[in-house]
């Protein structure tokens, strides 16, 4: 094929080719020599409206031979460049996501005959102790410690990644991501992926909570090629490389008490008891220190109120006692806001979420809801939800981070969930934001995505509490939306989770969306590389099409079981269902029948 046309066709199948500018510069160059309205550039115009039909191709290779029977240099050096850029491969990632350090930290021991610096490929450090020991402010500081200048650590040149399984619990969810930060395509699974990756890159793991992650064996089978540093909230006996981390001793746990209460710990021996009553337990440490100087109460006090407690409540744990006293102070719109945290991912927040949240409508359906949004109509007011905030940092709950705020660890977001339930109007309203997010005109495509690739692991969250709740058109909208994002981005095992919640909600709504959610799935596993299973949910779509006569649903149907046959390499049962699907495209009048006739010109060709 002539290198011109190698080069233009290649980057027409990227599908993004004016994001190039070496296509647009030889683009530019075939223009000024052939002329603007020459047949070349109609042909070129048509075949970047339908870049995979073959008539189109066809045309535009005659017209190019055509215009340049031998095409001069200056075409076949621009040519070149492009055809360079779209086939060298890009820089491997290295990504250096480093887990966030507690401030201050306390130098503690360490669990014996560990020494991270020493860690090599294949070996494992799994710390063990209960919620709130300082595990992860541990594995943070040994993180800073191996890559001390923002690189990747000596050992572990190809790169080092955070992950919590912390109501994260799925691993498939987990090997996608670390996939997809070293550029590792998550096909034909997330496992496969990642074993793939680590065959040939020395890369460094750090794992919190993974005693949550559903399929342990297989995360650690799957990372057994990479240095791995993890925590655990419980023993986990059938496991090797497992170290129960010490406890702060008596003078370390005073020191850290001294860092958060300052003044109010001037009474040495109280402050000593505190530490004491409170396990030295580093979460319960800060939280008592913090509390001490939001509410102006010295050590004497807190321990009297401490010992009277303990006394009064028997075996309750003393952190669970703490936790009461600080959401007993909390005022009423603090803790609305810790309910709503509640709700949300353990990850940092915009604040418009809660002015949201707490702006209830009870009687508006979630599109009426919607429609509100982008009306020009003066909104209600919103609640002011700083007071609250600068509360909820004061007594330690949250954390600001630059504009945003975050539950400042996963036991306080437990506790926000467990203790303080929110309405269900609070889940409606939350799903509704993220849904105008998705479809605020006011956002250019770029800011769009980056604003939903931020918040889509609350997304998520919310998605699921839109089905605890069975809150069926919240669940059934923001799955829409999400569906569109995460397609488009490439995130198959979130997308599957999407695609099931909104055909769960489907059902329950009596929609008949219902083949549309089975198709979705059934692509998902297509683009999986898994056929088998794409091809039982195009059937069960196609079934539920016809019992509905969506003539749309059942040429969908039949062209994706059409494809994934084909993917199977079994082309006769390909053309058979593609041979159905193309009258009723042709009889609709979508531009799919044209993709359908190339596919099978495409059979015809190669049988």
């Amino acid at each position: 094929m002539n290198p011109i046309a190698t080069a233009i066709i290649t980057a027409l199948e990227t599908g993004s080719p004016m994001s190039l500018p070496e296509y647009t510069a030889l683009k530019s160059a075939l223009g000024q020599k052939a002329g603007p309205d020459s047949p070349l550039m109609l042909a070129l115009s048509g075949l970047e409206q339908k870049p995979l039909a073959a008539g189109w191709r066809q045309v535009f290779l005659d017209e190019l031979e055509q215009a340049f029977p031998a095409p001069p240099e200056s075409l076949l050096q621009l040519a070149r460049q492009l055809h360079q850029q779209l086939t060298q491969p890009p820089p491997r990632p290295r990504p250096l996501q480093l887990p966030r350090r507690a401030q201050p930290f306390i130098p503690r021991p360490q669990p014996p005959d560990i020494t991270p610096k020493e860690l090599l490929p294949g070996q494992a450090v799994i710390l063990v102790g209960p919620p709130g020991s300082g595990k992860s402010a541990l594995l943070a500081e040994w993180a800073a410690q191996l890559a001390p200048a923002s690189q990747p650590p000596e050992r572990f040149p190809d790169g080092l990644l955070y992950y919590s399984f912390y109501r994260h619990p799925r691993v498939d969810f987990a090997l996608e991501q670390i996939a997809r930060a070293f550029g590792e395509p998550p096909q034909p699974s997330a496992y496969d992926a990642v074993r793939r990756l680590l065959e040939t890159r020395r890369v460094l793991l750090i794992l919190d909570d993974i005693d949550e992650a559903d399929d342990l064996p297989g995360l650690l089978d799957v990372c057994r090629k990479a240095g791995v540093l993890a925590a655990s909230n419980r023993p986990l006996p059938h496991l090797p490389h497992t170290h129960p981390l010490p406890p702060l001793s008596a003078e370390e746990g005073l020191a850290l008490l001294d860092q958060w209460a300052g003044w109010y710990a001037r009474d040495r021996d109280a402050a000593r008891q505190i530490s004491q009553k409170l396990d030295h337990l580093p979460l319960s440490l800060r939280l008592a220190g913090q509390f001490m100087t939001a509410a102006g109460e010295d050590a004497p006090n807190f321990l009297a109120w401490l010992e009277q407690t303990q006394a009064d409540r028997g075996q309750t744990p003393p952190l669970t006692l703490l936790l009461d006293r600080i959401l007993a102070r909390l005022d009423r719109p603090a803790r609305e806001i810790l309910s709503v945290c509640g709700l949300l991912a353990p990850a940092p927040f915009e604040t418009g979420i809660l002015a949201r949240a707490l702006t209830p409508k009870p009687t508006g359906t979630v599109f009426s809801l919607i429609r509100d949004m982008f009306r020009q109509t003066p909104p209600p007011p919103a609640p002011d939800t700083a007071p609250p905030l600068r509360q909820l940092v004061r007594f330690g709950l949250l954390a600001q981070v630059d504009s945003l705020y975050r539950v400042t660890h996963p036991v306080l977001h437990r506790f926000a969930r467990e203790r303080l339930l929110p309405t269900k109007t609070m889940v409606r309203q939350l799903a509704t934001w993220f849904i105008g997010l998705a479809w605020d005109s006011s956002l250019s495509p770029e800011e769009r995505t980056a604003r939903l690739q931020v918040n889509l692991e609350h997304m998520m969250t919310v998605l699921g509490a839109c089905l605890e709740w069975e809150e069926w058109e919240a669940a059934h909208g923001l799955a829409i939306v999400l569906e569109d994002f995460l397609d488009h981005e490439g995130y198959t095992a979130s997308r599957i989770r999407a695609n099931e919640i909104g055909l769960i909600a489907s059902w329950q709504l009596g929609r008949p969306s219902t083949e549309a959610w089975l198709g979705n799935l059934g692509d998902t596993y297509r683009e999986m590389g898994n056929p088998q299973w794409a091809i039982k949910h195009f059937e069960k779509a196609l079934e539920t099409a016809r019992l509905t006569g969506n003539l749309q649903g059942q040429a969908n149907a039949l062209g994706n079981l059409g494809l994934a046959y084909r993917d199977m390499g079994q082309p006769h049962h390909a053309r058979d269902y593609l041979q159905q699907a193309l009258p009723i495209f042709e009889r609709i009048d979508t531009p799919a029948a044209e993709m359908v006739r190339t596919i099978l010109a495409e059979l015809d060709s190669n049988s």
